[in-house]
């Protein structure tokens, strides 16, 4: 216990040399360029005047390339997410919200490959138009002018571990309206053994990571009308290999989008850019 403290201790103070960015870099992709893959396994929850009403479980599976360009690292990103049955484990195909008289259609979701920047500190704005190569459908959201704010905090280290926490902050306005059509909030926190971190000047290093996001009505909930909002937490991780996808995640993907499973690099080369 005492060596133990001893190194975390050693650890906490040379925090103040990291740079945050490269640093959650390591963890969440490789820093230089190299092609990565994480999934994550959540649940997702409805919020309408102080009641909850659960929803699903939310699987996801990212391939990505984290690129540094000077003081930022441009990512080529390509993401399935699935909306599962908590009880059967199967995909979802319809939902009856809160206050609706019938179920509603669930769409897939697939995004990418796109062209996305992260900083220490990152406030820009770019443009929307579902349909388009790589972007979501308009069931996710409308034609939009989107303000995109991202962050990565100061890293810290409890016990053996050196945790970061990242936040993202999107709102998607249409033409001529002042307040914001779809919003997403999003709270990573990233964790690695400290001594991987110091020890190794690795670009790529094995990490895990938690998440916590508020979400409003998408288009396709046709929720426009009720006050709510939606909540997801859950975690995940870090694998090189899609071998390395928990068991109910890999069968979705090989269900649903197998040219993933069947060429993570061929799919995530097929790179679109926003406008």
């Amino acid at each position: 216990m005492a060596t133990t403290g001893l190194r975390a201790s050693n650890h906490s103070s040379r925090v103040t040399t990291l740079d945050p960015l490269s640093t959650v870099m390591r963890m969440r992709g490789s820093a230089d360029g190299a092609l990565t893959m994480s999934y994550l396994d959540a649940v997702r929850e409805i919020v309408v005047d102080g009641d909850i009403v659960p929803f699903c479980d939310l699987k996801a599976f990212v391939v990505a390339r984290y690129v540094p360009v000077g003081s930022l690292f441009e990512a080529q990103i390509l993401e399935v997410a699935y909306y599962v049955d908590r009880k059967t484990g199967k995909q979802i195909e319809s939902f009856q919200f809160p206050g609706q008289s019938e179920p509603v259609a669930v769409p897939k979701y697939r995004t990418g490959p796109l062209t996305v920047r992260f900083a220490n500190q990152l406030d820009e704005w770019e443009t929307v138009t579902p349909g388009n190569p790589g972007e979501a459908s308009a069931d996710f959201a409308p034609p939009s002018r989107v303000r995109l704010q991202r962050s990565v905090e100061t890293p810290w280290v409890s016990r053996e571990k050196l945790l970061v926490r990242t936040n993202e902050y999107g709102r998607a306005y249409t033409s001529g309206s002042s307040k914001p059509a779809v919003f997403y909030r999003e709270w990573m926190i990233y964790e690695a053994l400290a001594e991987d971190i110091f020890s190794t000047q690795s670009p790529n290093i094995p990490a895990e990571y938690s998440y916590t996001a508020i979400s409003s009505w998408r288009p396709w909930m046709k929720m426009d009308q009720v006050s709510g909002h939606t909540t997801s937490n859950g975690r995940g991780r870090k694998i090189f290999s899609p071998a390395e996808l928990p068991h109910d995640i890999r069968q979705l993907v090989m269900q649903h989008d197998p040219d993933i499973l069947d060429d993570p690099a061929g799919a995530l080369s097929k790179l679109a850019t926003r406008g």
